[in-house]
């Protein structure tokens, strides 16, 4: 996964935070600064007023340690490329989303007053799909009517052809523009 600008200046930032506070250990632990300094060192953070700042830096470097520790681990769920037909002990049968596209475009391209502009289909299960279709209808056209006969149609159509059933399809009927082409990804 990518890092965002934000989530990089910051981890970046972190990073050369911690890279700081590293050098200054292995500094002192050579004997680069004299013990009384590191003594002085010690009081500042435990015996004055500012322990609290360096409380509160530490509060805030150990947050962002944690949100960096756990960065990248949800993964996001990619969209299935293919809908199972067949799953049998020695092989599967499955076929494509672009290939049900071009099947229900072919099929929506032989009814008259519409011109189809976006097909989306999601697998719900094996040999289930979800149906969307985003149409655009002539105006002269009865638009309840031809969609539920669409409906029953793309049904029909899917389970003849690929023997997928559509349980659930869904027309979205797209104001009409000027000259608009059919796209089916």
């Amino acid at each position: 996964m990518k890092m965002g600008v934000g989530t990089r200046v910051v981890f970046s930032i972190f990073l050369l935070l911690v890279i700081g506070v590293c050098g200054i250990i292995i500094f002192a632990a050579l004997g680069g600064f004299p013990e009384e300094n590191m003594m002085e060192l010690f009081r500042g953070f435990t015996e004055t007023n500012f322990r609290f700042i360096w409380l509160g830096a530490a509060a805030i470097m150990l947050v962002v340690a944690v949100c960096l520790l756990f960065f990248g681990i949800r993964h996001r769920e990619t969209a299935p490329e293919t809908i199972l037909l067949h799953a049998l002990a020695d092989g599967s049968v499955s076929i494509s989303i672009g290939a049900m596209q071009e099947l229900i475009g072919r099929y929506l391209n032989t009814v008259k007053g519409i011109v189809p502009q976006h097909i989306e289909i999601r697998p719900l299960s094996e040999r289930n799909i979800r149906v969307n279709l985003y149409l655009t209808v002539r105006p002269d056209i009865s638009i309840p009517d031809l969609t539920k006969q669409i409906t029953g149609e793309v049904r029909e159509y899917i389970m003849k052809y690929s023997g997928v059933n559509a349980s659930y399809v869904e027309i979205k009927v797209q104001p009409m523009g000027g000259n608009q082409q059919p796209s089916f990804r």
